[in-house]
Protein backbone atom coordinates (compact mmCIF):
# COMPACT_ATOMS: atom_id res chain seq x y z
CA UNK A 1 0.00 0.00 0.00
CA UNK A 2 1.63 3.10 -0.84
CA UNK A 3 1.56 5.88 1.89
CA UNK A 4 2.92 8.74 -0.11
CA UNK A 5 2.55 9.48 -3.38
CA UNK A 6 3.90 12.04 -5.95
CA UNK A 7 2.12 13.03 -9.28
CA UNK A 8 3.62 15.02 -11.95
CA UNK A 9 5.24 17.18 -9.44
CA UNK A 10 7.78 19.43 -10.04
CA UNK A 11 9.82 21.04 -7.20
CA UNK A 12 11.57 24.38 -7.32
CA UNK A 13 11.76 27.85 -5.71
CA UNK A 14 9.07 30.69 -6.54
CA UNK A 15 10.25 33.76 -7.07
CA UNK A 16 8.05 37.46 -6.89
CA UNK A 17 9.84 38.63 -10.47
CA UNK A 18 11.25 35.74 -11.85
CA UNK A 19 9.54 32.90 -13.24
CA UNK A 20 9.26 29.42 -11.06
CA UNK A 21 13.04 27.58 -10.72
CA UNK A 22 12.62 23.90 -11.39
CA UNK A 23 14.80 21.84 -9.64
CA UNK A 24 13.64 18.50 -9.98
CA UNK A 25 10.27 16.88 -11.87
CA UNK A 26 8.74 13.49 -11.12
CA UNK A 27 6.35 12.03 -13.35
CA UNK A 28 5.09 9.20 -10.60
CA UNK A 29 6.97 8.19 -7.43
CA UNK A 30 5.58 5.65 -4.55
CA UNK A 31 6.37 5.63 -1.10
CA UNK A 32 4.91 2.31 -0.40
CA UNK A 33 4.67 1.10 3.92
CA UNK A 34 6.98 -1.45 5.07
CA UNK A 35 9.76 0.12 2.64
CA UNK A 36 13.07 1.97 3.44
CA UNK A 37 13.58 3.90 0.52
CA UNK A 38 17.39 5.64 0.09
CA UNK A 39 17.31 8.57 -1.79
CA UNK A 40 20.48 9.21 -3.39
CA UNK A 41 22.52 11.25 -6.15
CA UNK A 42 25.00 13.72 -6.50
CA UNK A 43 25.28 17.32 -4.50
CA UNK A 44 23.47 19.74 -5.54
CA UNK A 45 20.87 17.75 -7.97
CA UNK A 46 17.93 18.35 -5.59
CA UNK A 47 17.21 15.66 -3.07
CA UNK A 48 16.68 18.46 -0.06
CA UNK A 49 14.43 20.06 -2.57
CA UNK A 50 12.55 17.11 -3.29
CA UNK A 51 12.17 15.99 0.32
CA UNK A 52 11.28 19.31 1.39
CA UNK A 53 8.22 19.54 -1.09
CA UNK A 54 7.08 15.79 -0.85
CA UNK A 55 6.74 16.94 3.46
CA UNK A 56 4.77 19.89 2.35
CA UNK A 57 7.74 22.27 3.82
CA UNK A 58 7.35 24.16 0.65
CA UNK A 59 5.01 24.43 -2.14
CA UNK A 60 5.13 22.34 -5.35
CA UNK A 61 5.54 24.68 -8.85
CA UNK A 62 3.11 22.03 -10.05
CA UNK A 63 1.58 18.40 -9.46
CA UNK A 64 0.59 16.72 -6.34
CA UNK A 65 1.80 15.06 -3.30
CA UNK A 66 -0.54 12.59 -1.66
CA UNK A 67 -0.47 11.41 1.46
CA UNK A 68 -2.56 8.47 2.71
CA UNK A 69 -5.51 8.89 -0.09
CA UNK A 70 -5.78 12.11 0.40
CA UNK A 71 -3.92 15.50 -0.98
CA UNK A 72 -1.02 17.02 1.02
CA UNK A 73 -2.28 20.39 0.25
CA UNK A 74 -5.81 19.38 2.14
CA UNK A 75 -4.46 18.80 5.42
CA UNK A 76 -3.59 20.97 7.81
CA UNK A 77 -0.53 21.31 9.78
CA UNK A 78 -1.66 19.22 12.77
CA UNK A 79 -3.03 16.52 10.39
CA UNK A 80 0.36 16.70 8.84
CA UNK A 81 2.39 16.33 11.44
CA UNK A 82 0.51 13.31 13.16
CA UNK A 83 1.02 11.15 9.52
CA UNK A 84 4.47 12.38 8.69
CA UNK A 85 7.80 12.87 11.09
CA UNK A 86 10.97 14.92 9.65
CA UNK A 87 14.18 14.69 11.49
CA UNK A 88 16.72 17.07 9.52
CA UNK A 89 20.54 17.57 9.75
CA UNK A 90 20.25 20.57 11.90
CA UNK A 91 21.81 20.42 15.24
CA UNK A 92 19.29 21.60 18.08
CA UNK A 93 19.74 23.33 20.97
CA UNK A 94 17.75 22.00 23.52
CA UNK A 95 18.80 23.87 26.49
CA UNK A 96 18.21 21.81 29.70
CA UNK A 97 15.55 19.29 28.02
CA UNK A 98 16.22 16.30 29.30
CA UNK A 99 16.25 13.09 26.43
CA UNK A 100 12.69 12.36 28.16
CA UNK A 101 11.98 15.96 26.88
CA UNK A 102 12.88 16.07 23.72
CA UNK A 103 11.26 12.63 22.61
CA UNK A 104 8.22 13.59 24.60
CA UNK A 105 8.14 16.76 21.95
CA UNK A 106 6.85 14.16 19.24
CA UNK A 107 3.47 13.90 21.35
CA UNK A 108 2.34 17.33 20.64
CA UNK A 109 0.39 16.68 17.53
CA UNK A 110 -1.84 14.77 19.37
CA UNK A 111 -2.65 16.97 22.45
CA UNK A 112 -4.94 19.72 22.88
CA UNK A 113 -4.19 23.41 22.69
CA UNK A 114 -2.71 23.44 26.30
CA UNK A 115 -0.39 20.83 25.23
CA UNK A 116 -0.32 19.27 28.01
CA UNK A 117 0.84 15.30 28.27
CA UNK A 118 -1.47 12.40 29.88
CA UNK A 119 0.08 9.32 30.75
CA UNK A 120 -0.71 7.18 27.37
CA UNK A 121 1.14 9.95 25.82
CA UNK A 122 4.12 9.35 27.78
CA UNK A 123 4.08 5.78 27.41
CA UNK A 124 3.97 5.88 23.93
CA UNK A 125 7.26 8.34 23.88
CA UNK A 126 9.11 6.04 26.36
CA UNK A 127 8.15 2.87 23.66
CA UNK A 128 9.65 5.30 21.17
CA UNK A 129 13.08 5.85 23.17
CA UNK A 130 13.18 1.85 23.69
CA UNK A 131 12.45 0.98 20.58
CA UNK A 132 15.57 3.27 19.53
CA UNK A 133 17.73 1.65 22.20
CA UNK A 134 18.11 4.95 24.22
CA UNK A 135 15.18 4.30 27.13
CA UNK A 136 17.77 4.54 30.00
CA UNK A 137 19.29 7.75 28.98
CA UNK A 138 15.30 9.11 29.47
CA UNK A 139 16.37 11.71 32.26
CA UNK A 140 19.67 12.22 30.99
CA UNK A 141 20.20 16.37 29.31
CA UNK A 142 19.94 15.90 26.33
CA UNK A 143 23.21 18.18 25.62
CA UNK A 144 25.38 15.80 27.33
CA UNK A 145 24.81 13.20 24.36
CA UNK A 146 26.98 11.84 21.91
CA UNK A 147 26.30 12.39 18.15
CA UNK A 148 24.75 9.26 18.13
CA UNK A 149 22.86 9.39 21.23
CA UNK A 150 21.38 12.64 19.67
CA UNK A 151 20.35 11.65 16.47
CA UNK A 152 18.52 8.27 17.96
CA UNK A 153 16.54 10.56 20.41
CA UNK A 154 15.46 12.87 17.50
CA UNK A 155 14.33 10.02 15.61
CA UNK A 156 12.56 8.52 18.46
CA UNK A 157 10.89 11.93 18.67
CA UNK A 158 9.68 11.76 15.50
CA UNK A 159 8.73 8.07 16.23
CA UNK A 160 6.62 9.28 19.16
CA UNK A 161 4.65 11.19 16.85
CA UNK A 162 3.67 7.71 15.32
CA UNK A 163 3.74 8.68 11.74
CA UNK A 164 3.02 6.56 8.96
CA UNK A 165 5.63 8.31 6.84
CA UNK A 166 9.28 8.87 8.20
CA UNK A 167 11.43 11.31 6.54
CA UNK A 168 15.14 11.96 7.08
CA UNK A 169 17.81 14.48 5.78
CA UNK A 170 21.23 13.41 6.01
CA UNK A 171 20.18 11.56 9.58
CA UNK A 172 24.12 10.13 9.44
CA UNK A 173 25.96 13.14 8.60
CA UNK A 174 27.77 13.52 11.93
CA UNK A 175 28.22 10.30 13.18
CA UNK A 176 31.26 7.61 13.49
CA UNK A 177 30.86 4.23 11.84
CA UNK A 178 29.50 2.15 14.04
CA UNK A 179 27.13 4.78 14.72
CA UNK A 180 25.97 5.10 10.59
CA UNK A 181 25.85 1.64 11.05
CA UNK A 182 23.69 1.10 14.10
CA UNK A 183 21.22 3.54 13.04
CA UNK A 184 20.58 2.60 9.41
CA UNK A 185 19.91 -0.68 10.65
CA UNK A 186 17.61 0.88 13.55
CA UNK A 187 15.79 2.64 10.61
CA UNK A 188 15.09 -0.61 8.43
CA UNK A 189 13.86 -2.47 11.72
CA UNK A 190 11.37 0.44 11.31
CA UNK A 191 10.38 0.29 8.01
CA UNK A 192 10.31 -3.49 8.74
CA UNK A 193 7.51 -3.07 11.32
CA UNK A 194 5.49 -1.10 8.47
CA UNK A 195 6.62 2.44 8.44
CA UNK A 196 7.63 4.19 5.47
CA UNK A 197 10.71 5.25 5.71
CA UNK A 198 12.40 7.55 3.19
CA UNK A 199 16.27 8.48 3.77
CA UNK A 200 18.31 11.42 1.70
CA UNK A 201 22.38 9.77 2.53
CA UNK A 202 25.43 10.59 0.99
CA UNK A 203 26.42 6.74 2.68
CA UNK A 204 26.37 4.42 -0.27
CA UNK A 205 27.05 1.45 0.77
CA UNK A 206 25.01 1.39 3.75
CA UNK A 207 22.12 2.22 1.93
CA UNK A 208 22.66 -0.16 -1.20
CA UNK A 209 22.90 -2.54 1.31
CA UNK A 210 20.22 -1.84 3.36
CA UNK A 211 17.26 -0.14 1.28
CA UNK A 212 14.54 -1.67 -0.74
CA UNK A 213 14.04 0.59 -3.25
CA UNK A 214 16.20 3.74 -4.31
CA UNK A 215 15.02 6.94 -5.51
CA UNK A 216 18.33 8.53 -7.59
CA UNK A 217 18.09 12.08 -8.36
CA UNK A 218 20.37 13.62 -11.17
CA UNK A 219 19.80 15.88 -13.92
CA UNK A 220 16.53 17.35 -12.94
CA UNK A 221 14.82 13.94 -12.62
CA UNK A 222 14.47 10.89 -10.23
CA UNK A 223 14.63 7.21 -10.80
CA UNK A 224 13.15 4.78 -8.60
CA UNK A 225 14.43 1.43 -9.03
CA UNK A 226 15.87 -1.40 -6.70
CA UNK A 227 19.27 -1.16 -5.31
CA UNK A 228 20.59 -4.27 -8.12
CA UNK A 229 19.05 -2.45 -10.53
CA UNK A 230 21.14 0.50 -10.65
CA UNK A 231 24.36 -1.73 -9.77
CA UNK A 232 23.86 -3.94 -13.04
CA UNK A 233 22.70 -0.70 -15.05
CA UNK A 234 26.00 0.97 -13.86
CA UNK A 235 23.01 4.62 -13.64
CA UNK A 236 24.34 4.84 -10.26
CA UNK A 237 28.00 5.05 -11.45
CA UNK A 238 26.22 7.59 -14.71
CA UNK A 239 24.86 9.47 -11.91
CA UNK A 240 28.39 10.77 -10.15
CA UNK A 241 29.27 11.71 -14.14
CA UNK A 242 32.51 13.24 -12.84
CA UNK A 243 34.27 10.07 -12.68
CA UNK A 244 35.04 9.68 -8.74
CA UNK A 245 33.20 6.27 -7.92
CA UNK A 246 33.02 3.08 -9.38
CA UNK A 247 30.91 -0.14 -8.54
CA UNK A 248 32.78 -3.49 -7.36
CA UNK A 249 30.33 -5.47 -9.52
CA UNK A 250 31.83 -8.60 -7.78
CA UNK A 251 31.42 -6.70 -3.79
CA UNK A 252 28.68 -4.08 -5.08
CA UNK A 253 31.08 -2.06 -3.28
CA UNK A 254 31.13 1.82 -3.87
CA UNK A 255 34.57 2.96 -3.91
CA UNK A 256 36.45 5.71 -5.69
CA UNK A 257 37.48 4.64 -8.88
CA UNK A 258 40.72 3.14 -9.41
CA UNK A 259 42.94 3.89 -11.98
CA UNK A 260 44.32 1.07 -14.13
CA UNK A 261 47.82 -1.08 -12.90
CA UNK A 262 49.83 -3.91 -12.67
CA UNK A 263 47.25 -6.42 -12.90
CA UNK A 264 47.79 -8.82 -9.73
CA UNK A 265 45.77 -12.59 -9.89
CA UNK A 266 44.50 -13.34 -5.89
CA UNK A 267 43.98 -16.88 -5.21
CA UNK A 268 41.49 -17.47 -3.20
CA UNK A 269 38.30 -16.23 -1.81
CA UNK A 270 38.99 -16.45 1.53
CA UNK A 271 38.28 -13.83 3.91
CA UNK A 272 42.15 -13.47 4.45
CA UNK A 273 42.13 -13.12 0.26
CA UNK A 274 39.70 -10.70 0.03
CA UNK A 275 41.42 -8.58 2.49
CA UNK A 276 44.66 -8.92 0.15
CA UNK A 277 42.56 -7.67 -2.82
CA UNK A 278 41.73 -4.82 -0.83
CA UNK A 279 45.23 -3.98 -0.10
CA UNK A 280 46.19 -4.68 -4.05
CA UNK A 281 43.73 -1.83 -5.16
CA UNK A 282 45.38 0.48 -2.02
CA UNK A 283 48.49 0.14 -3.85
CA UNK A 284 47.86 1.09 -6.84
CA UNK A 285 47.55 -2.49 -8.84
CA UNK A 286 44.28 -4.00 -10.31
CA UNK A 287 42.98 -7.42 -9.36
CA UNK A 288 42.43 -9.07 -12.20
CA UNK A 289 40.63 -12.81 -12.29
CA UNK A 290 42.49 -15.95 -13.66
CA UNK A 291 40.51 -16.17 -17.02
CA UNK A 292 41.37 -12.36 -17.52
CA UNK A 293 45.38 -12.21 -16.98
CA UNK A 294 47.64 -12.22 -18.95
CA UNK A 295 51.40 -13.40 -19.30
CA UNK A 296 52.56 -10.54 -17.50
CA UNK A 297 50.25 -10.78 -14.22
CA UNK A 298 51.31 -11.28 -10.84
CA UNK A 299 50.34 -14.30 -8.56
CA UNK A 300 49.95 -14.36 -4.88
CA UNK A 301 48.65 -17.29 -3.04
CA UNK A 302 48.63 -18.56 0.38
CA UNK A 303 50.60 -21.81 1.76
CA UNK A 304 50.95 -22.52 5.21
CA UNK A 305 49.98 -19.67 6.37
CA UNK A 306 52.59 -17.60 3.96
CA UNK A 307 51.85 -15.34 1.44
CA UNK A 308 54.04 -15.86 -2.16
CA UNK A 309 54.16 -12.98 -4.65
CA UNK A 310 54.99 -14.85 -8.10
CA UNK A 311 56.07 -12.61 -10.78
CA UNK A 312 57.93 -13.09 -14.25
CA UNK A 313 61.16 -13.36 -13.47
CA UNK A 314 60.77 -14.55 -9.69
CA UNK A 315 59.10 -15.13 -6.56
CA UNK A 316 58.94 -13.59 -3.10
CA UNK A 317 58.06 -15.28 0.18
CA UNK A 318 56.11 -13.52 2.67
CA UNK A 319 55.07 -14.45 6.14
CA UNK A 320 52.14 -12.20 7.23
CA UNK A 321 50.27 -9.17 5.72
CA UNK A 322 52.49 -6.22 6.77
CA UNK A 323 55.77 -8.45 5.11
CA UNK A 324 53.27 -9.30 1.60
CA UNK A 325 52.44 -5.04 1.89
CA UNK A 326 55.75 -4.19 1.66
CA UNK A 327 57.05 -6.31 -0.81
CA UNK A 328 53.98 -5.46 -3.01
CA UNK A 329 54.60 -1.52 -2.73
CA UNK A 330 58.21 -2.16 -3.57
CA UNK A 331 57.81 -4.19 -6.26
CA UNK A 332 54.99 -2.18 -7.30
CA UNK A 333 57.09 1.09 -7.34
CA UNK A 334 60.28 -0.71 -9.73
CA UNK A 335 57.61 -0.64 -12.21
CA UNK A 336 56.85 2.87 -12.00
CA UNK A 337 60.45 4.31 -12.48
Amino acid sequence: MSVLEARDLVAGYRHARRPPAAVVTVEHLVAPAGHLIAVLGPNGTGKSTLLRTLVGAQPPIAGTVILDGAPLHQLDRLERARRIAVVLTDRIDPGWLTVGDVVSLGRHPHTDWRGLLRDSDIAVARAAADRLGIAALWGRPFAELSDGQRQRALVARALAQEPTVLVLDEPTAFLDVAGRIELTIALADLADDGLAVIVATHDLDLALSHAGRVWLVNDGAVVDRSPEHLLSTGELTRAFSDGTVEVDMRTGVVRARLRAGQPVIVRGHDLDSLLVRRMVTRLGATVAEPEEADAEAWNISRVDGAWTLTMPGGAHECAGFDELSSCLRTELAATRR
